[in-house]
């Protein structure tokens, strides 16, 4: 015998940034996102007419997932593999 039990109404839950509008308008502008992952947080941004986004994450296997999620949804961003401590100096040769 199994026995099935409703999920609970509580646990965690994400204030979306559709409600915190932490951002404002995107539109034109340039970002960057420092651990993008998977590529959603670019995504959101690209689907809210961002100008340019790049994304850097220390995963090149992220980096992958995220440009093949990116491609499926027709957005084809600069993606860099590097660690966060990395030199400003390094960085501005790769992002200019």
């Amino acid at each position: 015998m199994v026995w099935c039990y409703p999920l609970p109404d509580y646990g965690v839950q994400f204030i979306t940034e559709n409600e915190l509008n932490l951002f404002g308008n995107v539109t034109e502008k340039t970002m960057l996102e420092i651990g993008c992952g998977s590529g959603h947080s670019l995504k959101y941004h690209a689907d809210r007419n961002a100008g340019e986004l790049w994304g850097l994450d220390i995963s090149q296997k992220q980096l992958e997932n995220a440009s093949r999620y990116l491609a499926k949804n027709n957005y084809f961003l600069k993606l860099i593999c590097a660690a966060m401590g990395m030199s400003m100096a390094y960085l501005k040769t790769i992002l200019i």
